[in-house]
């Protein structure tokens, strides 16, 4: 480290002129904003040096800047952030000032195995994180720099490597010096009333990405959102292209969506709404964790206040992007490839809309959490609270199924996160009383093991996420029956930052029984018996699942998901008896 400091010091006493800069640049400015075209002499120079070098070489050459692109377009953009314009990055890149542009490698050389950084990744990571981050604290002090877009970019990139590194504080700072800094040069607003202004889209890109970056890791339980409730963001960006679709049926509708007025806003746009969503989630459970219980049955709690929003963004979301409407199946692996910023937006968004219900009832916090605190809760909230978890993580299995079996590779590791959070709920839902339930909980949550275990290869921080989902399933292996869990260990899961970081809450004496009635209202037909109930220790014999299919009444069909094309989706709930025309 202290050879780093050394070098990014003696890297600023040189002001970064033009000697640094291995490609050419046709940008204007001056020395100190600019990289300069590099004078044919010291570009021989840097030529001869191969690899990464602080001193002769810390920048690569524009063919290694090209395959760093691609590494950017693959791996970040819209996996979460879009930060910059797809289409003229390529052209861009080269022009970046050396501020952004070493934000820029700090990131996308981590997932690099290119020859300039062969033995010296680490050093080239740790070297170009510190020196981008020396010279942006340096100018956002000076007033005629601090209003600029490329500082902003700057802050998302870093903000992205300290992340992916466990640097949980320091990615918590820099997210609201960065959004500070939006707000003090009027970038973003304050004030109740105003409507979204018209920025330019580089700027449009910046604002929201530190939107996605607040509320998907500034939303932690041990931090305050650096955005205040009151700002007022700008125009949302542009959204990727969705691909065509040829379906009569999605025709029609659309058609007489057009008739109606209703204007498709883009992917992009659509997955934001529920990234606040995701925020209000958050709070929600924050406050349950520091024992701000309601009931959550009662029509002004904040449960249905979440409810309602999700309801609404059912009613907004077009046909398009709707899961049958979509046609992911139907796409080829080089098609899903060539639209992958669509695909990888359509992805995170689905898998936001099902977590969001998922974790919104779950079983630890209307089965174990609360019921610990108070007595009287109404049996048909409780029903629908277990149906909806055990039917939306059964929707994110089929969407981890869909990207795992058609090799559609997931680089966004907050999708890691959200497995993560459903595997949490089917941890539960394996220790059900319903035993074909357990065993198809028990099978869901190795699959979400397993999904975790896959990104935490290339994602350093996800590997805390992995070790806290075994301790989790080691909590089956106890003696006690019934088994027990640390209630810490599922808060730090359903906390993105704390997950992502080596833990630090070491109480276990605060712990729920793993004993889950998933069972609160009898059929009209009396009392129906239940399947024999599978133990923990039966739960991978492979039983077969005998119940009745469900999704034959249209009532439960609705249309933001083909509930239809979910296969053995019977096996996950009640049988029909316990359904009246869709309802308890």
């Amino acid at each position: 480290m202290g050879a780093v400091n050394l070098l990014v010091e003696r890297q600023s006493e040189r002001s970064f002129d033009s000697r640094t800069h291995p490609f050419p640049s046709s940008s204007t400015g001056s020395p100190s904003t600019r990289l300069l075209s590099q004078p044919a002499d010291d570009d021989d120079v840097a030529s001869r040096v191969l690899h990464f070098d602080p001193l002769q070489r810390p920048h690569p050459p524009s063919a290694v800047l090209d395959k760093l692109v691609n590494v950017y377009q693959e791996r970040v953009h819209c996996q979460p952030i879009q930060l910059f314009d797809i289409e003229s990055l390529r052209s861009e890149v080269g022009s970046f000032s050396t501020v952004l542009l070493r934000s820029f490698l700090a990131l996308t050389s981590k997932y690099s195995d290119d020859d300039f950084f062969k033995d010296s990744k680490a050093a080239a990571v740790e070297f170009y994180m510190q020196s981008s981050r020396d010279l942006l604290f340096a100018r956002i002090g000076e007033p005629t720099a601090s209003g600029s877009v490329e500082l902003l970019q700057a802050f998302c990139l870093l903000n992205l490597c300290d992340i992916a590194d466990s640097k949980k504080i320091r990615a918590w700072l820099t997210t609201g010096i960065a959004v500070r800094l939006a707000i003090s040069t009027n970038v973003l607003t304050c004030g109740s009333g105003r409507t979204p202004s018209k920025k330019p889209e580089a700027l449009q890109r910046c604002c929201w990405s530190l939107f996605v970056l607040d509320k998907i890791y500034n939303s932690s339980f041990q931090t305050l959102p650096a955005i205040p409730e009151e700002a007022v963001l700008p125009e949302k960006p542009p959204s990727p292209l969705t691909p065509h679709t040829v379906s009569e049926e999605s025709s029609e509708v659309r058609r007489l969506q057009q008739n109606a007025g209703q204007v498709d806003d883009g992917v992009t746009s659509y997955s934001l709404q529920l990234l606040s969503t995701w925020g209000h989630l958050m709070v929600y459970l924050k406050n349950i964790r520091q024992g701000q219980l309601e009931d959550a049955w009662e029509p002004n709690s904040t449960y249905h206040q979440i409810k309602s929003l999700v309801f609404r963004f059912e009613t907004v979301l077009p046909e398009d992007h709707r899961f049958r409407n979509a046609r992911f199946l139907e796409k080829t692996e080089s098609e899903r490839a060539r639209e992958r910023s669509y695909w990888a937006a359509w992805i995170s968004m689905q898998m936001v809309y099902h977590v969001i219900q998922c974790i919104l009832h779950h079983p630890f916090l209307h089965l174990a959490e609360i019921h610990r605190k108070q007595k009287l809760r109404s049996p048909s909230f409780l029903q629908h609270a277990t149906d909806q978890a055990i039917l939306h993580s059964a929707w994110v299995i089929r969407i981890l199924d869909l990207c795992m079996d058609h090799n559609f590779p997931v680089y966004d590791p907050f999708v890691g996160h959200l497995a993560a959070m459903t595997a949490s709920v089917l941890f539960f839902l394996r220790f059900s009383r319903d035993g074909s339930l357990a065993t198809k909980a028990a099978k869901d949550f190795e699959v979400c093991r397993r999904f975790v275990d896959n990104m935490a290869g290339e994602n350093p921080h996800l590997q805390h996420t992995r070790s806290k989902l075994t301790k989790l399933a080691q909590s089956t292996t106890q003696l006690v029956q019934p088994p027990k869990v640390e209630t810490s260990l599922l808060w730090d899961l359903l906390d993105y930052a704390a997950s992502s970081t080596p833990s630090e809450n070491t109480d276990s004496s605060s712990a729920v029984e793993l004993n889950v009635n998933t069972q609160f209202l009898s059929s009209p037909q009396g009392n129906t018996p239940r399947p024999v109930e599978v133990s923990a220790s039966q739960e991978q014999t492979g039983m077969e699942v005998s119940m009745t299919d469900l999704w034959d009444d249209p009532s439960l069909s609705f249309d933001l998901l083909d509930f239809s094309t979910l296969p053995d989706v019977s096996t996950l709930t009640m049988p029909r008896e316990f359904w009246t025309n869709g309802h308890l």
